[in-house]
């Protein structure tokens, strides 16, 4: 829409490196060791991943290079925030495309296009080959078409006098550039659609940059993020308050006991992103409907998100107020979750900021809570020895959960021996 192409004036304040093509299907299978795309290729781009999965290539590809000493310390491969790919897109250009050109009226098809991308036009309905058409000023190619390249979005929403610090990742998804099948004017530089879904499509793709994960310039409210992970700090034996939990090829597995939980042993920073990712195994009674618990900390107190149910399935934070999931004076209960059903992954993601919370189901928001935390408190049968504490549980549900990661946003958090 026209309002979001609306003009300002943005400083990036420190450089980066924006990959030369979107990441391929060769370089995905070496770190990912997987292949999931419809248009199968070496040089094609990667699809039918989703947001997530994208940055855990960009996590894993990170921790191979620096291992490896070919990225310093200081630096990490990431998605590109919107500011960043529309800079790198336009390499010095104001027009349409990143040629120089605008788009020429003609039904369905723009000979401009035509030389920077596939697109709807020309694409026989399919990706193809990276570097195959006209790179921009900067050697950038298929910054049009192909595939729809994820980006952060907004960077306008943490930065102070319009200055983008480059260590300010956790906007909401957005797509840029275009792909195989949109039309000429979804292709432009300008272009920004709806954020996606939570729907993997064989027109979605992403292009990596290498940023430095930290910036001098930013105000003391935009500190640089660091990304813990949680899992590797936890002892199911000695770690666990209820039901039986285990270790398994790398993985945390919870038996089905009533309100099984463990407490993670990591004091949470001032502000923070929570995040695990699991699977139900077993549901109520041997059915295939789980409920899943976050356990969080804030100002010294707990409180949990809560996921799924038997029937009727809600999700909410617990407890507001004395109100619990279930209950309709809750504000963030919401009726109607989708079941969490047997076999399933899930991305669960908790946004815990100074004015509040948001939760998100695999790239869904599904509750929006501003608070100042006085009014929140935890169900006993969530309860962890340590209120300062990260946990995790599961209602009479047998879960995997393959990965928990917490997101240093302001401040650091710091292990608990």
């Amino acid at each position: 829409s026209k309002g979001s192409e609306t003009e300002r004036k943005v400083t990036i304040t420190q450089g980066f490196w924006t990959g030369e093509t979107e990441v391929t299907q060769a370089q995905w299978e070496s770190v990912m060791k997987t292949n999931p795309c419809k248009f199968r290729g070496k040089q094609r781009p990667v699809e039918m991943i989703s947001w997530d999965e994208a940055v855990e290539f960009c996590s894993k590809l990170t921790t191979l290079l620096r291992k490896s000493e070919k990225l310093p310390k200081n630096w990490e491969v990431r998605l590109p925030t919107d500011t960043q790919w529309e800079y790198a897109c336009r390499a010095g250009t104001q027009s349409a495309l990143n040629s120089g050109k605008n788009l020429i009226k003609h039904p369905g098809n723009c000979p401009n296009l035509n030389e920077v991308a596939w697109y709807s036009a020309n694409s026989s309905k399919t990706t193809h080959d990276v570097a195959q058409l006209k790179a921009n000023n900067w050697g950038l190619y298929d910054m049009h078409g192909n595939v729809s390249e994820y980006c952060i979005f907004s960077d306008s929403e943490f930065a102070p006098k319009g200055k983008i610090p480059p260590s300010k990742l956790h906007g909401s998804r957005i797509m840029r550039g275009g792909s195989w099948e949109d039309p000429p004017a979804q292709c432009r530089s300008a272009f920004r659609p709806p954020p996606p879904n939570s729907v993997k499509k064989s027109e979605h793709g992403f292009r990596v940059i290498f940023a430095r994960t930290s910036d001098t310039t930013t105000s003391p409210d935009h500190t640089a993020t660091r990304t813990v992970d949680l899992l590797h700090l936890i002892d199911p034996e000695k770690h666990a308050i209820a039901g039986t939990w285990e270790n398994r090829n790398g993985h945390l597995v919870s038996n089905q006991q009533r309100n099984a939980r463990l407490q993670i042993p990591f004091t949470p920073p001032e502000e923070f992103d929570y995040r695990i990712v699991f699977k139900i195994n077993k549901g109520y009674a041997g059915g295939n409907a789980g409920q899943v618990t976050q356990i969080l900390s804030k100002n010294g107190k707990s409180f949990s998100w809560m996921m799924g149910a038997k029937q009727g399935a809600f999700s909410a934070f617990e407890t507001i107020g004395g109100a619990t999931a279930s209950n309709s004076a809750n504000p963030t209960s919401r009726k109607g979750f989708p079941v969490l059903t047997q076999g399933t992954t899930y991305t669960s993601v908790v946004q815990v900021r100074n004015n509040g919370m948001k939760a998100y189901l695999n790239g869904k928001l599904l509750a929006d809570l501003k608070t100042d935390y006085s009014n929140l408190d935890i169900v006993p049968a969530w309860k962890l020895p340590n209120p300062r504490m990260l946990g995790v549980g599961s209602f009479n549900t047998a879960v995997t959960i393959e990965k928990i990661e917490l997101v240093e946003v302001t401040g650091k958090g710091k292990p608990v021996r």
